[in-house]
């Protein structure tokens, strides 16, 4: 009976911390977040992306993060230089923010400053694999290049279901024809319209009422009356012959009629 006592208090014990922990994980769980991002610009090249997370409403001083990869207190990556973040490590933030690496490296044995340029299609290379464009120098005028097909033509991708409605950098900037440092293009879709059930539009059909011409009746020919042979049969009888017919019926009733009084 001991046994079953204690066995019936640990249970009610448990039930009673469930139902207060269940309740302060689901609040934690709903709190929203700030998240700051780390990007190497590299594709993963130099580090994987990181991102650090707070709580909604931290006042997060970015000059005190420290962001260290391999040991150091700044990105490394064979063949490129640091240059930096994009933007700025500085300033307060309240809200989700994304840090890019600026980076410079050098055309073999020439000492040429040259900068990166790559097409993504923001959705894990279903659409198309990312276009990397190297050794571009920074700061001439349209030395941005081109986005090209399988036949090294200019295009714009496309993608089943969507509509391509431009380029953004992870910072949210537009499409330039000329950069200046880094850059990675990812592009930018928007869902067509799902076709509306059970309606078929023809673009090409006219709603105008269609109006059915009403034929003019055929006159018929003037009637010669005086060629025109004379007509047997009892519908064809005059009004004089009638007269005639029903007098003569009248006369012969009289007459009979007068016999019979005699």
């Amino acid at each position: 009976m001991k046994n079953l006592k204690r066995c019936r208090t640990l249970l009610v014990l448990a039930a009673v911390l469930l139902c207060i922990c269940i309740p302060v994980v689901a609040i934690a769980e709903e709190t929203p977040k700030i998240h700051i991002t780390f990007l190497d610009g590299l594709n993963g090249a130099a580090f994987r992306d990181q991102t650090l997370e707070f709580d909604q409403g931290s006042i997060i001083d970015i000059s005190k993060l420290e962001y260290k990869v391999q040991g150091a207190t700044s990105p490394a990556c064979p063949g490129y230089e640091f240059d930096g973040w994009n933007p700025t490590l500085d300033g307060i933030a309240q809200e989700n923010k994304t840090y890019v690496v600026r980076w410079k490296d050098s055309i073999e044995n020439s000492g040429q400053v040259v900068i990166t340029v790559v097409y993504k299609d923001g959705v894990n290379e279903t659409v198309f694999k990312d276009q990397v464009y190297t050794k571009i120098i920074p700061g001439q005028e349209n030395n941005t290049p081109a986005f090209v097909n399988d036949k090294n033509e200019p295009t714009t991708p496309t993608r089943d279901g969507y509509r391509f409605i431009g380029w953004k950098t992870e910072l949210g900037d537009d499409w330039s024809a000329t950069v200046s440092t880094y850059t990675r293009y990812i592009a930018q879709w928007e869902k067509e319209p799902e076709p509306s059930q059970g309606i078929t539009y023809y673009p090409d059909y006219d709603e105008s009422p269609v109006v059915t011409p009403v034929p003019t009746p055929t006159p018929e020919p003037a009637v010669d009356e005086e060629n025109v042979s004379p007509k047997t049969g009892a519908a064809e009888v005059s009004l004089p012959a009638l007269a005639i017919v029903a007098l003569a019926a009248a006369a012969l009733m009289v007459r009979m009629m007068r016999r019979r009084a005699e």
